[in-house]
């Protein structure tokens, strides 16, 4: 796919056609040359076809949502080598499938019609730092105050935690899409914090600036963005995923839950252990316009978390078997504390597909799989294989068929009339 990096604006209709091939770096830079963002990743080397397929959450999601909620159209090959043009009008069932159901599952897409975000306000940035986290105490004390308040913030409001287990380091970042907002809010969560080392305060009107300033691309040029040689080399570790549910205590309250607490506890005891395999972990706060997208409008299943928890751990020349056995156990450790989701966009080949798609949507996603691949043509080690069997009698609306009114025949086809529906 790496030929397919064409990028054409629409300003007149505020819509994009981006190629696959392209990554969020490229394709932010373009869409700010014409006065457009969208709400995907932050980091400028992931491609923009898993980031939209699998979600897509940056720092502009709990104000806009998801990649995927701003997806239109795509341009795909089918199983038959057929190009079809896949939306809510030609397939809605595959449409609804693709959102959410992860990359390479359905077919091969070589574009994506987005609907984009004009950029007509500034973005006020806050990057807060404790250079000595070096205590348990300190840790939690950072980790329980962001996880019990930062997911009451307003909508404007983006926040994300990172730190690592080998530095005493602990980095908070902020950002403000509304910028004529309180302090006052933000205020309240850091006087439950220890006293910060360090802090920067910036004002952005362009969303891929704001991310090479936050993440330490500070270097890079826009010409950089669009130069695939300037990409990351590659880099081998072991990742994984979580999430939190709890709904969250209002910023006016000083409280913090049990439920916060063990989870800070159980962050910390990652970071407290974690450094022979050079653990790291980023939070990022959920809700806002991702949890106020109704959850059956796409196959994506995560719409009611508040937290999410990336964790990685690095992998040498003596493979991956040690930070996998540290990391399983880890996420035994925490279990009580988290649901029983991950985001699919770290896929963990060891965790049940449930975790990503739900139990639910699974079923209704091998249905869509048995309809357009019923080879498994697009095999990806597993994942979404094709519904074998019958799907069954009379399942419809939040069953096994997407659409309201459908039936599963004995064949396992969706559909309606009395062929598929025996009333």
């Amino acid at each position: 796919m790496s030929s397919f990096t064409s990028i054409s604006v629409n300003t007149k209709s505020q819509t994009a056609v981006v190629g696959a091939g392209n990554w969020l770096g490229r394709m932010y830079v373009i869409l700010d040359n014409h006065g457009f963002t969208l709400p995907g990743g932050d980091h400028p080397s992931v491609g923009v076809a898993g980031c939209t397929l699998g979600g897509g959450f940056g720092f502009l999601s709990r104000k806009f949502g998801l990649m995927l909620d701003w997806l239109l159209e795509v341009r795909l090959v089918d199983a038959k080598g057929k190009v079809r043009v896949v939306n809510a009008q030609t397939d809605r069932d595959l449409f609804w499938a693709i959102r959410g159901g992860g990359s390479g599952n359905f077919g091969i897409i070589t574009s994506f019609k987005f609907k984009l975000i004009p950029m007509k306000t500034k973005m006020l940035t806050y990057q807060i730092y404790w250079w000595s986290a070096n205590n348990s105490a300190t840790r939690q004390q950072i980790l329980s105050a962001y996880i019990e308040q930062t997911p009451s913030y307003p909508d404007d409001i983006t926040s994300s935690l990172y730190t690592t287990s080998v530095r005493d380091a602990i980095s908070l970042t902020i950002v403000r899409w509304n910028k004529d907002l309180s302090d006052g809010i933000m205020n309240s969560t850091l006087a439950m914090m220890p006293p910060i080392t360090s802090s920067e305060t910036k004002y952005f009107s362009s969303y891929i600036d704001m991310i090479s300033e936050v993440w330490y691309y500070r270097n890079w040029t826009r010409k950089d963005y669009l130069d695939k040689s300037k990409l990351f080399a590659r880099d081998s570790f072991f990742a994984t995923s979580l999430y939190s549910e709890h709904s969250p205590n209002s910023t006016a309250s000083n409280v913090i839950s049990s439920k916060s607490l063990n989870l800070a506890k159980s962050v910390d005891a990652f970071l407290a252990t974690g450094s022979t395999y050079l653990g790291s972990i980023q939070l990022d706060t959920w809700g806002g316009a991702i949890s106020k997208s109704h959850k059956n409008v796409t196959s994506f299943i995560h719409r009611g978390n508040y937290i999410s928890y990336q964790v990685w751990t690095s992998v040498d020349k003596n493979g991956t078997e040690g930070p996998k056995a540290f990391v399983n156990s880890w996420r035994q450790s925490i279990a009580p504390f988290v649901n029983q989701e991950a985001y699919q966009n770290y896929m963990d080949v060891q965790l049940p597909q449930e975790t990503y798609f739900g139990s639910k949507n699974l079923p209704i996603l091998r249905n869509v799989k048995k309809r357009v691949d019923p080879e498994n043509l697009w095999d990806k080690g597993g994942i979404i294989e094709p519904t074998l069997g019958t799907c069954g009698g009379k399942s419809t609306g939040n069953g096994l068929c997407v659409m309201v009114g459908q039936c599963c025949s004995n064949e396992g086809e969706c559909g309606m009339g009395p062929s598929f529906c025996s009333f």
